[in-house]
C-alpha cells in the first residue's frame, strides 16, 4: 500500500493530466469490494469535468463539477 508522500506525488502528477478534462465513460473492475458500487452515481458523473485532484493521508480525491 502506498504511503502518504507517494499519494501526494500521484495527486500532483494526475492533476496535471486530467484537470479540465471531461470524464467520458466510467467503469469499475469486477472484483468484490467492501461496499457495493452505486451505478447511478457513476452514470451521473459521466460527462463531468474534473475540477481538481487532492489527497488526504493515503486517500486520493478527484473532484468534478
Amino acid at each position: 500500500m502506498p504511503e502518504g508522500p507517494e499519494v501526494k506525488t500521484v495527486a500532483r502528477t494526475l492533476a496535471k493530466e486530467i484537470v479540465g478534462h471531461k470524464l467520458l465513460k466510467l467503469w469499475h473492475s469486477q472484483h468484490r469490494l467492501r461496499q457495493a458500487v452505486d451505478y447511478s452515481l457513476l452514470r451521473r458523473m459521466e460527462n463531468a469535468v474534473v475540477d481538481g485532484v487532492s489527497s488526504y493521508g493515503k486517500v486520493l480525491f478527484i473532484s468534478v463539477d
